[in-house]
């Protein structure tokens, strides 16, 4: 293989950055370099992916920008390659393609259809408008999450809605998806889930039926 024009670059530090660049490595045998809010473990002392710029603020979208496009003035004779590895990253990239796309090159769709996909009773729609099966579900909100019913029995999942939402809020024993297996757990886990900075809508699913019921 001839000599390679292009760097990819990762936005984030953890294990999904990692994953990404190990992707690169395998495939053309190239180091990526990442842009990212810290310095996580799983990018620390790697030898196929190097964090060579850390911007704590970098969820502000003016702050986003202006790192990307001085970062990418370190490579003047780079295809530079840009890889979201997160969905906060995904989001952050969607609002500001337009200022970017003359630095960088990457793919990526419209805001409007980003939050059709992103939140997932807007995704099942989606999936239901293209005919693609699908796990049936319920919500709850923060607004009526207190006793409400579940039209299915347990043991039931329950995972956040909103996902970027969730990232950023903390409470003990935060999970990615929480599995409930009788009513006590279950309201134990929205207790802690709502008593955190957390407020969008909870994702509802039973684990060995799908029966579609909407509380909102």
């Amino acid at each position: 293989m001839g000599q390679l024009d292009f760097l990819p670059v990762l936005l984030g530090s953890d294990v999904n950055v990692y994953g990404m660049a190990r992707s690169f490595h395998e495939a053309y045998g190239i180091k990526s370099v990442a842009v990212g809010k810290g310095r996580l473990n799983a990018t620390s002392n790697s030898s196929i992916v190097s964090v060579e710029c850390v911007e704590p603020n970098l969820e502000d979208d003016a702050v986003f920008c202006k790192t990307l496009i001085d970062f990418a003035g370190r490579y003047p004779n780079k295809t530079l390659l840009l890889v979201p590895c997160g969905d906060n990253y995904i989001k952050l990239l969607v609002r500001n393609q337009e200022q970017l796309r003359p630095y960088y090159r990457f793919e990526c769709i419209d805001e409007p259809l980003l939050m059709r996909l992103s939140i997932k009773e807007s995704f099942y729609q989606v999936c239901e408008e293209h005919g693609f099966a699908f796990p049936k579900t319920t919500t709850c909100s923060y607004e009526t999450y207190k006793g409400v019913k579940l039209p299915f029995d347990f043991p039931v999942i329950i995972k956040p809605s909103n996902s970027v939402a969730y990232w950023n809020c903390h409470f003990q024993y935060k999970k990615k998806v929480f599995v409930a297996n009788n009513r006590e757990e279950f309201d134990a886990i929205l207790d802690a889930i709502y008593g955190s900075s957390y407020k969008d809508h909870l994702i509802c699913r039973n684990i060995f039926q799908g029966t579609t019921a909407i509380c909102v």
